[in-house]
């Protein structure tokens, strides 16, 4: 789903809102700028959410390095997932935790877990081969720039009204006009936006305890459903 318009078209209805279609107080730029704030703001509400509606992906091939890139855009992390075949088929990776680096450093083999470092992704143990995806929130698009005729997304109407009315209290907010009703109007659109965004939100797994199995030394897929006298954690 999606609810497109113009750039154009969009800071042209902002404008009216703003009351400020015919005035030049406000440049064509700045009103551009002004977009582009507000629209950061409208993407920001579906991942404070946990809303994966502008999720993007990261292909990483393998090489034997213990880290990897993140994309210049990489807002959070989803998921990482290892690809298993040609067939597309993939198996989740565990989030790991700074202290239980020890369980897998200095070792290889297909990743089973995954960190954050920095701008960096690390894959525990080091592979040296292999596809992983690595599914993530991108930073909001820069419009302050963008052609006119590039396609906004703002998701459902009240999407559209949270823009244009946060538009216009920024616009008369320069001017030290009346604001109480383009505060309530986006308000009140940013509260339907957002229960449309936790509505339709895929709930994200608790993150489990990364542990070492004690008789195979190993990691095994369901060693949470263990009882505690199972476990040995290093």
């Amino acid at each position: 789903m999606a609810y497109t318009l113009a750039l154009s078209v969009a800071v042209q209805r902002a404008r009216q809102r703003a009351r400020r279609e015919g005035d030049d107080a406000i440049s064509a730029a700045e009103s551009k700028a002004l977009m582009s704030e507000v629209y950061a703001e409208l993407v920001s509400v579906f991942h404070d959410v946990g809303n994966r509606y502008f999720a993007a992906e990261q292909s990483i091939t393998a090489n034997g390095a213990a880290s990897y890139a993140l994309t210049s855009d990489h807002r959070d992390t989803f998921a990482v997932d290892r690809v298993l075949d040609t067939a597309g088929r993939r198996t989740a990776l565990d989030l790991i935790m700074f202290q239980e680096r020890n369980l897998y450093v200095g070792q290889t083999g297909d990743a089973v877990a995954y960190e954050l470092e920095g701008a960096n992704l690390i894959l525990y143990p080091k592979p040296s081969t292999g596809s992983y995806k690595h599914v993530y929130q991108p930073q909001p698009t820069d419009l302050s720039s963008a052609a006119d005729s590039t396609s906004v997304d703002f998701v459902t109407s009240d999407g559209l009204a949270f823009a244009l009315w946060a538009f216009a209290l920024l616009a008369r907010d320069k001017e030290e006009s009346e604001l109480l009703s383009a505060v309530r109007f986006r308000d009140e659109a940013k509260d339907r936006l957002t229960a449309w965004a936790v509505q339709h939100r895929t709930p994200l797994a608790p993150r489990r305890p990364i542990v070492r199995n004690a008789i195979t030394s190993d990691v095994e897929p369901n060693d949470w459903l263990l009882p505690d006298w199972w476990r040995y954690t290093p």
